[in-house]
């Protein structure tokens, strides 16, 4: 049945901009009902995700005005889903960078929402989660804990929470892009968060946040006046 689905989403994604707007509607009102219903199997909710994600990303604006219902069931997804399925979180993160990319003047009202969301995942570390003290001062955890059975739990090849942390660094060039009028507020609240995340361990992960702070920077200038892009 999986592998069907993804066969499925696969067509659905190449073919979707041939659709006509009522033809396209009823496809996304499908894949967005399935999403509401809940109680999915975590591979079936997978494909649902991804398959909203790149059914955005083929027709564009076109999605936009499913965005209303689209949002919020990503975010959803990506906060509720279960200890270590870092794949689900990946695939809302790429929905929701879609949905900014793709349709940005739809996806605006949400822009508080998006960027929390971006925020929030950017840090998302749990096997090194100790690395890094709660805002609210709580202990990082001692050195016996950390080694009492942590290498028994986890290995950095079985990790995949990075692909999570590159997600939302796109999401969040994303919305420097998407949004120049609105950059006061998402630099007042990003770029500490970026420079924080400049001691990411994982390669990947690092240049797109580097490249995620560049982005915000530019703009920056460019909203100044002080440089040309």
């Amino acid at each position: 049945l999986l592998l069907l689905l993804y066969f499925a989403a696969a067509a659905a994604g190449a073919l979707s901009p041939c659709l006509s707007d009522a033809q396209l509607d009823a496809v996304a009102r499908h894949k967005l009902g399935q999403l509401k219903g809940g109680a999915l199997k975590p591979d079936i909710a997978r494909s649902y995700v991804q398959g909203v994600g790149a059914l955005s990303k083929a027709v564009g604006y076109r999605f936009g005005r499913h965005l209303g219902e689209a949002v919020p069931l990503m975010v959803r997804y990506g906060q509720a889903a279960a200890e270590g399925d870092d794949e689900l979180r990946e695939y809302a993160l790429q929905a929701l960078e879609s949905f900014v990319s793709r349709s940005p003047a739809d996806a605006r009202p949400f822009l508080d929402t998006l960027l929390a969301e971006a925020l929030r995942f950017i840090k998302y570390d749990p096997n090194y989660a100790a690395d890094d003290m709660d805002e609210d001062g709580g202990q990082a955890g001692s050195d016996e804990e950390d080694d009492d059975g942590s290498d028994e739990e986890y290995s950095d090849d079985e990790d995949m929470s990075w692909k999570v942390r590159r997600a939302a660094a796109k999401l969040l060039s994303a919305l420097v892009h998407a949004y120049p009028d609105q950059l006061a507020d998402i630099y007042s609240r990003a770029a500490g968060e970026l420079v924080a995340r400049f001691r990411e361990r994982e390669e990947d992960v690092k240049a797109d946040v580097f490249a995620a702070y560049c982005d915000l920077l530019r703009q920056v200038g460019i909203v100044s006046g002080r440089f040309d892009a």
